[in-house]
């Protein structure tokens, strides 16, 4: 008798490719690849994670900054108009209480106010 231990053999009924017989020490090496792959693998998978996770972030703040850009920007455009139909406003105040000491005709200086009325209307919504 041999004192060496004989490594068991597995058969693979399933493989047809011709090695129906596979070592346990050449089981285990395929294991071991098989498993290293795995952990590489999901070593990538938790990397690509964190890298979506970290351009998630950075966009969330750059649709902040857009945001906050654009609002800054309508409130600025708003500003700049309001500043430009001022001067107007006081003209057709100054018109209106003109055209009410001169006795100009009613329907005029009805229709005057009432544009008056609306644009103070439209100022004082709009800040």
């Amino acid at each position: 008798m041999n004192n060496q231990k004989e490594e068991p053999k597995v058969v693979n009924k399933n493989d047809t490719s011709g090695c129906d017989e596979i070592s346990l020490e050449e089981l285990k090496n395929i294991c071991e690849e098989y498993r290293n792959n795995a952990e590489e693998y999901q070593k990538k998978s938790e990397e690509y994670l964190k890298n979506l996770k970290s351009l998630k972030a950075e966009f969330e703040n750059y649709r902040k900054r857009e945001r906050q850009f654009r609002d800054s920007f309508i409130k600025s455009s708003n500003r700049d108009l309001i500043l430009k139909i001022l001067p107007v406003m006081d003209d057709m105040d100054n018109a209106i209480l003109e055209s009410k000491k001169n006795e100009v005709h009613q329907s005029y200086v009805e229709g005057a106010e009432l544009i008056y009325r609306k644009l103070l209307n439209i100022l004082e919504k709009e800040g």
